[in-house]
């Protein structure tokens, strides 16, 4: 399967995940409502960012191992379960015992979020669930089971909803948040439950390999610097801003986050391609890299234009007249999830030639900016204060990343910004190929 088709399925099983995300903050909203959706998403944020800065950069070793063939699938893909679950249970305890810092570090402040508390102090034991899925899912697309992947992508809210509706709606007794916190469990389960059984061809026989150990946990202790940036640039508006915004302020920023970065979420998906067709040397010049780069800038143009369009009557429609205020912040942080997003697939192409450390300046340059715009506007403008820091800094982190890569493959900057005819050509051949339609 070609680069472009597999990122075009991919991509259209992300679509298929856009809307049953969007479905399910709807739901979520619907549950909790704006005084409880932003404490319920400011736990799980910080959920994400322990159980990424607590895997050890495992997850992205993992993938780069699976695609690299120094080691044979038994090998790698085995060994890779069982560090992962140690370095979820290490991660997990180191947790449980910093759970005073935890709190005071990051659920107090100028307002505090006692209810986010609750919600991460309930969903903390299943750190190591969460680090052994995210893991084990990687490897599925460098062990050629993207199909797998794609299906595993589709479906991850699917369970989030059912749980979630189930429950509210049968169980009248459990609060929102028991509600919510359920759920969120289910779709980890099921993440990991899905990837594991498709990796049980390499998977049954439980083999460790001390080799493949060492390399996973040198290339792991390398790409670390980079997973806590990667994680610092999306997570830590979020997680050092909530101080300074009330909790209804907050579910008006993180729905705004959650509705830009769910539309972007088929390219940055997509980006995992990357790493595993670099390390195999099948796109050792980043041609195909390059071009998906710049065809992503016509699928934002298209996402705001929607979200500008749609979004006013769409907004308090679905999630209910008090969320109205996300609209704006929805437009503004896809400038945010978009840079991202293309930080991400650069990250991935490093990563594949064996540069990760090349990420760390863009990313560190991002995180900086971030601190320093967030001390200073966060406590005068609040959530546009956040959301202010979080596009500046993005942009001041994607200029330096495509600034290293034109110096990595001598490209020019035309190269990663403007779709040429071909491109577009391509990009209608394969979406004609994905619906059975023949394109001349």
């Amino acid at each position: 399967m070609s680069f472009f088709r597999s990122a075009t399925l991919l991509g259209a099983s992300q679509l298929v995940n856009m809307v049953l995300t969007l479905v399910s903050r709807i739901l979520l909203t619907r549950i909790l409502g704006r005084d409880l959706f932003g404490e319920f998403g400011l736990a799980l944020n910080n959920i994400t960012v322990l159980s990424r800065i607590g895997s050890l950069g495992i997850a992205p070793a993992s993938q780069y191992h699976a695609g690299k063939k120094q080691f044979s699938p038994e090998e790698v893909v085995p060994t890779a379960f069982w560090m992962s679950l140690l370095i979820g249970l290490v991660a997990f305890a180191a947790a449980t015992l910093g759970k005073p810092w935890i709190y005071q570090g990051l659920f107090t402040g100028d307002v505090p979020h006692d209810q986010a508390w609750l919600v991460f102090y309930h969903m903390l034991p299943f750190l190591p669930v969460v680090i052994v899925a995210m893991s084990m899912a990687v490897m599925l697309i460098p062990l050629e089971r993207k199909r797998a992947y794609t299906l595993m992508q589709a479906t991850a809210m699917v369970p989030l909803i059912l749980v979630a509706l189930g429950l509210w709606k049968l169980v009248p007794t459990l609060t929102p948040l028991r509600v919510v916190i359920s759920a969120q469990l289910a779709a980890w389960f099921w993440m990991l439950g899905f990837s594991l059984y498709h990796l049980w061809p390499w998977l049954r026989r439980l083999r460790f390999s001390k080799p493949a150990a060492r390399e996973l946990l040198r290339y792991g202790w390398q790409a670390w610097p980079n997973v806590i940036l990667t994680v610092g640039a999306a997570r830590f508006v979020t997680l050092f801003g909530a101080g300074f915004v009330a909790p209804r302020d907050l579910s008006i920023y993180i729905l705004g986050l959650n509705l830009a970065e769910a539309s972007l979420a088929p390219y940055t998906m997509v980006g995992q391609l990357v790493l595993s067709r670099v390390a195999d040397d099948t796109d050792a010049d980043g041609k195909s890299t390059l071009q998906m780069m710049r065809l992503s800038w016509v699928m934002l143009i298209v996402i705001v234009f929607l979200f500008a369009v749609v979004g006013p009557w769409a907004v308090p429609l679905l999630f209910g007249a008090e969320f109205a205020p996300a609209v704006p912040v929805s437009i503004a942080l896809c400038v945010t999830g978009f840079a991202h997003a293309q930080m991400a697939t650069l990250s991935n192409f490093f990563a594949g030639k064996g540069q990760p450390g090349l990420t760390k300046w863009g990313l560190g340059a991002e995180v900086v900016a971030m601190f320093a715009l967030l001390a200073w506007l966060g406590p005068l403008y609040g959530v546009w204060g956040l959301v202010g820091a979080s596009i500046a800094s993005a942009a001041l982190g994607w200029l330096v990343s495509t600034a290293l890569l034109r110096r990595l493959i001598n490209v020019r900057l035309r190269d990663q910004l403007l779709p040429t005819r071909e491109d577009l050509a391509l990009l209608k051949r394969s979406l004609g190929s994905l619906f059975g339609k023949r394109s001349g």
